[in-house]
């Protein structure tokens, strides 16, 4: 607005004159002009302009923050100064022709930066056209998406690859073992699947740490590859078994690659100051001959594989037809024991166990049987399939609640006390909570602690500080532990200090020698002396004869189970037979 004063002849001020002029439309125009060129300067996408010349006339901040080059250094130049040799020309062709077509483009281009670094980013082109419909600019908007396609391929890769090894995993085998049996069955060929499983490769990791036996998986897997062809795959299922898929394999070429395999595994191992051996377990399965599926041939080559961790481990065996009759036979097992719980399928027999030097009863060992649809199966049957398919921490929690609803019962009865033992597997000290789980299925039934002893084996103490926490805890509640088939493990003379144990099993293969074999005799003289120093209770199994009783009884072994004073016994039957005995204390 313009003010200015109105005069008469005289020169004396009359009036004012205001004059007016609308500028919302400029102000609105500059409002825009300042919004555009914040949205120009501020996004963290940089933006070229360019001219129809493809001259580049601006750049925004962003442009030269991911790209290195100031506005002066760009300003006049082309945008082939960012271009990489890693976008092939004809991109640049089709790129230009649709921008030209359709005024538009969008899509991934590699270009570099001011230092020759290249980098991978999203790159929108728009034209700019005037009022006529000219094209007069040419505007890019670009992002750097380096880091997210490395995320992605990462992704991908561990999608279909193992991260420790780097080999091909599960998902990533089976697509071969798929694509390798179409081709097969058209050439008629035959190919093979090796199932390797590395032998006492947890006591690699419990005696020298994960970080050793991730070290040692390593080795391996360079091993393995050492091993085959390049047309061959080696990949990792997981843990430390592994599978190799023989492209064009007969049973020969199958035999040479298995004992090169076994060759290679057994040797030497080095870390830093550590070194250490291992073996391997191999199976093999062939196609057509073993199976007609891929899902077959793993089953097959994993039965196999099974087969000879049963004969003594580093070896390898071929899937044969007993395998099959085998895997389906255990395939039956391990549904029928999923239900048996349910269906009340198991019972327990108690053996007893005597004080060798009075021949008084002082407890019993509670050992579960299974009959499914009319016939028992045997425990040596059942318990491995139980034990490989994790169904065990089911059973071992029945059978403490089944032992101690009976004492309850016996104790009701007016039967004299004694102390039962209980089997506990390995495998149910990797579940977390054990200890807890354990000791409320005794508080529910109101049973003492002390009525009770946890028979383990050694191979639970090689997880040393899991099973150091776990036994203090079940030793704190008050149960009794037991080392079960003491000598034929993993035997070490720290654990028995370092551990709360309170007895010693001997094996029954020493028991069965002890009054014939020096041998024999001497190891369980030593186990007998050793355990007494300790302060701990021996009980010797499996004795059927009496100059094995006898023999046990002058070593100083203080108690014994076997044949030879009972077999295993109903729970009526047992408290019969106990109510015929004086009965020692249970201290």
């Amino acid at each position: 607005m313009v003010r200015f004063p109105l005069f008469d002849d005289d020169g004396a001020i009359t009036g004012t004159c205001f004059q007016a002029t609308n500028i919302t439309a400029r102000k609105r125009a500059e409002e825009r002009l300042r919004l555009a060129a914040m949205v120009f300067d501020r996004p963290s996408e940089g933006v070229m302009v360019t001219d129809t010349e493809q001259r580049i006339l601006t750049v925004n901040d962003a442009f030269t923050t991911l790209t290195g080059f100031t506005r002066q250094e760009v300003v006049g130049k082309k945008p082939s100064i960012l271009r990489s040799e890693k976008t092939p020309a004809e991109l640049y062709v089709d790129m230009w022709n649709k921008v030209n077509r359709v005024g538009v483009w969008q899509g991934e281009i590699w270009n570099r930066r001011k230092n020759g670094e290249p980098f991978l980013e999203w790159l929108s082109i728009n034209t700019v056209k005037d009022k006529s419909g000219k094209v007069v600019n040419y505007v890019g908007m670009f992002s750097d998406i380096t880091k997210v396609r490395e995320s992605q391929q990462r992704i991908e890769y561990l999608a279909t690859h193992d991260e420790l090894t780097g080999l091909p995993n599960r998902a990533l085998f089976n697509d071969r073992l798929h694509l390798a049996l179409a081709r097969v069955e058209r050439s008629r060929e035959s190919i093979g699947v090796v199932f390797i499983d590395l032998d006492n490769f947890k006591v690699v990791n419990d005696t020298l740490g994960h970080v050793t036996g991730d070290k040692l998986l390593k080795q391996a897997a360079l091993r393995l590859l050492d091993c085959v062809r390049a047309e061959d795959t080696v990949a990792r299922l997981g843990g430390d078994e592994f599978v190799v898929l023989l492209e064009t394999a007969d049973r020969r070429e199958a035999t040479l690659t298995a004992e090169r395999l076994l060759s290679a595994l057994s040797a030497s191992y080095h870390f830093d100051e550590h070194e250490c051996f291992i073996s391997a377990s191999i199976g093999l399965s062939m196609f057509p001959e073993d199976a007609a599926d891929a899902n077959a041939l793993m089953r097959n080559a994993d039965s196999a594989m099974y087969r000879a961790k049963d004969h003594g481990k580093n070896a390898f065996r071929f899937f044969t037809a007993d395998l099959a009759l085998q895997s389906t036979r255990r395939l039956a097992l391990e549904t029928g024991l999923r239900r048996a719980i349910d269906n009340g399928e198991f019972f327990l027999h108690y053996q007893p166990q005597i004080n060798l030097e009075n021949h008084q009863a002082v407890g019993a060992e509670a050992l579960v049987r299974w009959q499914a649809n009319g016939e028992v199966v045997e425990p040596v049957v059942f318990i491995p399939v139980a034990e490989q398919s994790n169904l065990i921490v089911a059973i071992d929690e029945w059978v403490l609640g089944e032992v101690c609803r009976q004492i309850v019962e016996w104790d009701n009865s007016g039967l004299p006390p004694v102390r039962i033992s209980v089997n506990i597997s390995a495998r149910h000290f990797r579940k977390e909570g054990m200890a807890a789980d354990l000791m409320q299925i005794v508080s529910q039934h109101g049973v003492s602690p002390q009525r009770l002893c946890i028979e383990i084996t050694e191979g639970v103490l090689m997880d040393f500080e899991r099973a150091q926490r776990m036994l203090a805890e079940l030793v704190a509640f008050g149960l009794m532990i037991s080392i079960d088939d003491f000598g034929t493990g993993f035997s070490s003379l720290s654990y028995l200090k370092r551990f709360p144990i309170h007895e010693l099993k001997i094996a029954r293969s020493f028991v069965d020698g002890i009054s014939t074999n020096s041998d024999d005799r001497a190891i369980g003289s030593a186990i007998i002396s050793l355990a007494r120093h300790l302060g701990m209770r021996v009980v010797a199994e499996g004795v059927e004869m009496a100059d094995q009783h006898a023999e046990l009884d002058a070593s100083g072994c203080h108690n014994g189970q076997g044949y030879l004073y009972a077999r295993p016994l109903a729970p009526d039957v047992f408290a019969e037979w106990l109510r015929a005995r004086t009965l020692s204390s249970l201290s």
